[in-house]
C-alpha cells in the first residue's frame, strides 16, 4: 500500500473503535476522555479488510500527529505507561474527503466531531444529513504547517461563495484548536441543513397554497437550526470584520 492507504487504515481503525466500551480512555478520577487505541493494538488488524499492524504505526506517527489527524492521551492508569492515541476532527474530515465509508462509519465520525464540540449536541446524524456532513467536512482543507476552514456563504453549494474563515496553525497541540475545528464542521453543516429546512418550508407553504396536500416535507431538528443561525451570524461578523478592515487600510493611503 501506497503512504497515503496506509494512513488511511490507521485512521479508519480510529474512527472504527469509537463507542467500543473496550477502547475507552479514562483519565484522573475514571474521567471519560473518548476512545482511543495503543500502539500495539493497532496489530490487531493485520488480517482485516482494512489491514495495519503496529509497525505500519510507528512508521507514520509522527507524520500523522504533526498533521493534526491524531493525537496522544497519556493517563494514570496506561498499562506499562503507554499512551493512548486518538482521532482528531481534523483526522475525521481527511478520512471522510479520502475514504468511502458506511452510515455507521460516518455516525461514528459525527459523534466523534460532536465530542470534541465545545456544547453538547442534541442530535444525532440522520441518513438524510450524512450528505451534509460530508460536504462540511470537504470544507476542511490542510497540510502539516496549517488547515484552512471555510464557509458557504448562501444556499447554493455549488456557486455560492465560500470563505476561508479560519486557519489553525499546527505548532501546538491544543486541545482548544480541535474543538475550534469541530465548530467550523458542525457550524458548516448545520448552516447548510438551516438552507434546506427553508427550502422544504417554502414548498410545503407553497404546495399548501396550490392545494396539494400529498406533499411531505423534510425538517430538521430546532437544535439544527439554532447551531446554523448561529454559525452564520458569527461568519457574517466575520466578513464585515474583514470589510471593515480593508476599507480602513484603503482610506489610510490616500
Amino acid at each position: 500500500m501506497t503512504k497515503i492507504e496506509n494512513s488511511q487504515m490507521i485512521l479508519y481503525h480510529l474512527i472504527h473503535i469509537w463507542e467500543n466500551k473496550d477502547n475507552e480512555i479514562r483519565g484522573f478520577g475514571k474521567k471519560f476522555i473518548g476512545y482511543g487505541l495503543k500502539q500495539f493494538e493497532f496489530s490487531n488488524y493485520k488480517k482485516h479488510n482494512h489491514h495495519t499492524n503496529e509497525r505500519k504505526f510507528r512508521e507514520y506517527k509522527k507524520e500523522l500527529m504533526e498533521s493534526k489527524l491524531i493525537h496522544e492521551i497519556h493517563t494514570k492508569n496506561n498499562k506499562l505507561g503507554r499512551p493512548f492515541y486518538q482521532i482528531t476532527p481534523l483526522g475525521v474530515a481527511y478520512l471522510v474527503q479520502n475514504l468511502k465509508l458506511g452510515t455507521k462509519d460516518l455516525k461514528n465520525c459525527f459523534n466523534i466531531t460532536a465530542y470534541f464540540y465545545k456544547n453538547k449536541i442534541d442530535f444525532k446524524l440522520k441518513e438524510s444529513y450524512e450528505y451534509y456532513f460530508k460536504k462540511s467536512c470537504q470544507l476542511v482543507s490542510g497540510d502539516q504547517k496549517y488547515t484552512t476552514f471555510q464557509s458557504i456563504i448562501g444556499d447554493d453549494l455549488e456557486i455560492d461563495l465560500t470563505l476561508d474563515v479560519e486557519q489553525y496553525v499546527h505548532n501546538y497541540n491544543d486541545i482548544q484548536g480541535y474543538r475550534k475545528a469541530s465548530h467550523h464542521i458542525i457550524g458548516n453543516m448545520c448552516w447548510l441543513l438551516l438552507q434546506f429546512d427553508t427550502i422544504q418550508k417554502n414548498a410545503s407553504e407553497w404546495a399548501k397554497s396550490v392545494g396539494n396536500n400529498k406533499f411531505i416535507s423534510i425538517r430538521v431538528s430546532k437544535e439544527i437550526l439554532k447551531i446554523g443561525k448561529k454559525y452564520g451570524e458569527d461568519i457574517l461578523k466575520n466578513i464585515l470584520q474583514l470589510e471593515a478592515k480593508r476599507i480602513e487600510e484603503i482610506i489610510l493611503q490616500r
